[in-house]
């Protein structure tokens, strides 16, 4: 019972690392594409 609980946190822990991980990019490239965009208004 504890074991499985354990597994379980552990894969919610690697899945929010991981979900992280795809935010930071997302939020980058949103970032990059905002820039891109302001550019091609402004000029």
């Amino acid at each position: 019972m504890v074991g499985a609980a354990k597994k379980i946190e552990g894969a919610t822990d690697g899945e929010a690392k991981i979900l992280g991980k795809l935010g930071l990019q997302l939020i980058k490239v949103l970032l990059r594409t905002r820039r891109v965009l302001m550019g091609l208004l402004m000029g």
